[in-house]
């Protein structure tokens, strides 16, 4: 997969012995791990938009933001921040966004990288998908963190990361 460049390797430097090696899959590859119902929600999008207008497409994917809502919760009632950023993280690799949660040893901050986009090409037939998967993000997680997206598969980058900061700390006293 190195040689027909749908993969990437790079070595990280760690504490002792040999740098571990990270695989990643390159913009290529996407066409490999392509969603066999892009014409399908493509079609979807635009046709609820023209019956409904954009407001109506806004309804159906808040509709669609309180169900992902309703199953993370479900996963994580009441769990600190780390918890609820893992239980998001899976339910996004179970929704093939082959998704990972990390800390930044450096800042302490949660990473979610997602590698796969499985709606790529309904996010690019709908500028406000993305919008609301930052706001599902934002809602799940609820008060005490900040999120931003610092790479962006729509903006060309190689995955999506979201850099998710906790402003409070755990005894909920605001910082």
């Amino acid at each position: 997969m190195e040689a027909e460049r749908l993969l990437t390797r790079q070595d990280r430097r760690g504490a002792t012995g040999r740098p571990p090696q990270v695989w990643e899959l390159t913009p290529t590859a996407q066409s490999v791990f392509e969603d066999g119902h892009a014409d399908l929600s493509v079609r979807f999008l635009h046709a609820v938009e023209q019956e409904f207008g954009l407001a109506g497409l806004g309804q159906v994917l808040d509709a669609v933001v309180r169900g992902d809502i309703e199953r993370a919760e479900r996963e994580a009632p009441g769990a600190d921040v780390a918890t609820r950023v893992a239980a998001l993280a899976a339910l996004r690799r179970d929704q093939g966004y082959m998704a990972e949660h990390t800390r930044d040893s450096d800042t302490g901050a949660h990473l979610l990288v997602e590698n796969h986009c499985p709606v790529n090409a309904a996010a690019d037939a709908c500028d406000s998908l993305c919008d609301r998967e930052l706001q599902f993000f934002e809602r799940l997680l609820g008060d005490g963190v900040r999120i931003e997206r610092t790479d962006h598969m729509q903006e060309g980058d190689r995955c999506c990361v979201y850099v998710i900061t906790e402003t409070r700390p755990a005894s909920g006293v605001d910082v």
